[in-house]
């Protein structure tokens, strides 16, 4: 399998990452049981994800404590987030090509779920867990390393987390916290569509997205982007 290459593993148990790859969106399967049909189940990897997870934290927690020994703890948090957040991990999926093999429900795959931050994040997440149960740590901390690549040495060039960016920003001026609010749900089950402000002090934005993390990132970002040069006047 083209995927076992890329992940640098074959698996002894072929089904982990046949689940991995197993969207909540996939259709349900009938399991028999004493010759009878019972009803239908959806069978996904949101367990795996769960675990993946915490496999990815311990591993890249690790590593920072290692490599940073005299970073503080907030120093380490905000390098954690920056690596693990959902955009850096649909990176890793994007560079997998995991779209092309995810297995989802026939509606979802009409609207390109497959495509999304949060799906390739999840299914990234699930890999990590499978790779763990399949091989142990060390198999799966020497793909989070690899997929990684120079972002684990450097965090610095990982993707920035805009709502802890704006979070920094504000408190940082005396503006306290960010305020977000989601003002709209729309779209069906498998294809929402979030709309979410934020407000820092006087300023607001408005963002959307397919989950709500997304709609408040795309909000965090568009504020910062307008309040980028009033930071930068304040410094002439």
């Amino acid at each position: 399998m083209r995927l076992e290459q890329r992940l640098q593993h074959s698996f002894s148990d072929a089904s982990l990452l046949k689940l991995a790859l197993t969207h909540s969106s996939s259709e349900p399967i009938r399991a028999v049981i004493g010759g009878r049909k019972n009803q239908p189940a959806r069978i996904s990897n949101e367990k795996l994800e769960f675990l993946g997870d915490r496999v990815l934290g311990l591993v890249v927690a690790d590593i920072l404590y290692q490599q940073n020994p005299m970073a503080t703890e907030g120093e380490l948090s905000r390098r954690l987030t920056a690596l693990v957040r959902e955009e850096q991990l649909a990176k890793i999926g994007r560079d997998l090509e995991l779209a092309a093999v995810l297995r989802v429900g026939s509606g979802a795959e009409q609207s390109n779920i497959q495509q999304q931050n949060r799906t390739l994040a999840d299914a990234v997440e699930a890999i990590i867990a499978a790779l763990y149960l399949d091989g142990g740590l060390a198999v799966a901390k020497q793909f989070i390393i690899t997929a990684m690549g120079e972002a684990i040495d450097n965090p610095a060039t990982a993707e920035r987390d805009p709502k802890s960016a704006l979070q920094e920003w504000g408190m940082a001026r005396g503006l306290g916290l960010p305020d977000y609010k989601v003002v709209q749900v729309a779209g069906s089950d498998h294809e929402p569509r979030f709309s979410a402000t934020v407000t820092l002090g006087p300023s607001t934005a408005s963002g959307q997205g397919s989950t709500k993390k997304e709609a408040q990132v795309a909000a965090a970002t568009l504020l910062l982007q307008r309040l980028t040069p009033i930071k930068d006047q304040t410094r002439k």
